[in-house]
């Protein structure tokens, strides 16, 4: 009798080990995507922070590339003097090319070209192509679609340089002949984003 009993005790021990076994995974499950979407939402508020400063700062920022005098004029010198720069973002220590990082450690570089244009290249360079597209469309949808009027235009794309068919235009530029930031959907978003799941990275450029 006591052996049916102990081995009946150990059957049940085994089955709530398995029980717990499950809800930690579970859990652990919830928890990593808990934490995923908690580093996006920071990501997400850092590039509102970081735009907010670089349009309080835009007639400043024009005014010193025009006493520079040349075409494209690096604009992280005046941004660090001005601190605004997101916490979370870094510059390297030998930064001859003046790129800095942001909180995925993915590449940005902000010029001025023409005097007159800040230009903002954003390079998604995330191993991981389904998280590389997530950001893209976390920007595109609540950072660039919401304040299409401070954009002249914006695109993704991959590779070395920027196709003109894949401008989508702020309400600066745009025409009913072309393709409109405010009139984006959330399918254009996917779509525009899509270029992202493939090769090694992609490029977001925007333009104020």
């Amino acid at each position: 009798m006591k052996n049916n009993q102990s081995g009946r005790s150990m059957v049940e021990m085994l089955g709530v080990l398995a029980i717990i076994g499950v809800l930690s995974v579970g859990a652990l499950a919830g928890f990593n995507k808990a934490m995923r979407q908690h580093r996006i939402n920071q990501f997400v508020i850092d590039w509102e922070q970081f735009l907010s400063g670089i349009l309080e700062y835009e007639n400043y920022l024009v005014a010193e590339a025009k006493i520079v005098g040349t075409n494209a004029v690096k604009l992280l010198p005046y941004i660090q003097n001005l601190d605004i720069l997101p916490d979370r973002w870094t510059i390297p220590d030998d930064n001859t090319n003046q790129k800095f990082y942001d909180n995925f450690q993915n590449q940005v570089i902000i010029q001025m070209a023409f005097q007159k244009t800040i230009n903002i290249d954003y390079y998604l360079t995330t191993d991981n192509t389904a998280f590389r597209n997530d950001l893209c469309i976390e920007l595109v949808s609540k950072i660039v679609k919401p304040n299409s009027n401070i954009f002249q235009y914006m695109s993704v794309y991959r590779g070395s340089s920027l196709p003109s068919s894949a401008k989508i235009y702020g309400d600066r530029e745009c025409t009913g002949a072309q393709k409109c930031i405010k009139d984006m959907t959330m399918d254009d978003v996917l779509n525009t984003c899509s270029v992202c799941v493939e090769g090694n990275a992609c490029t977001l450029a925007i333009h104020i």
